[in-house]
């Protein structure tokens, strides 16, 4: 299998107040954004001793949460920190689209995760001189993955 890799080059993430309105979203973060990533956390639980072993774990799905770092927009009505302070403790939904990668096998579609997360209001202002950046730790969940579809390869296409 060749080595694949992926930048956030092309990349896509976009937020709205419902799944439909991904379609035509209420905010389009990409430009703003310099680092986003669905972090997986695990989740356990312990189950109880008994006469015959002790307690242990079960694992059980994972949770999500959208960590991303974006640059201050305060400046613009429609940017996605009026977006935040907006929706503040309200739960919104968005949809990632990775770039396409920049080595390995070509996809003709890109990989999408869809999911609700739970918006919290954007830092406003920082240290003089630097351009203001803000992150954000939404918790996230009804995660879904839409996978690429790959496009042929040569010898696919001579069988």
């Amino acid at each position: 299998m060749a080595t694949t890799f992926i930048t956030l080059d092309g990349s896509k993430l976009v937020f709205a107040d419902t799944q439909a309105g991904l379609t035509t979203p209420q905010v389009d973060a990409s430009c703003q954004i310099s680092s986003a990533t669905i972090t997986a956390v695990p989740n356990t639980s312990t189950t109880a001793a008994t006469m015959c072993a002790g307690a242990g774990q079960i694992a059980s799905r994972s949770g999500y949460t959208l960590d991303v770092e974006f640059f201050q927009d305060w400046n613009l009505p429609t940017g996605f920190c009026n977006f935040t302070d907006a929706h503040d403790g309200k739960t919104v939904w968005f949809k990632y689209t990775l770039g396409a990668p920049t080595a390995g096998p070509p996809a003709t579609t890109p990989a999408i995760k869809t999911g609700q997360c739970d918006i919290t209001s954007a830092n406003f202002g920082g240290a003089a001189g630097d351009p203001l950046t803000s992150p954000g730790s939404y918790p996230a969940r009804n995660i879904t993955t839409t996978a690429p579809t790959m496009a042929a390869t040569l010898e696919e296409e001579a069988a």
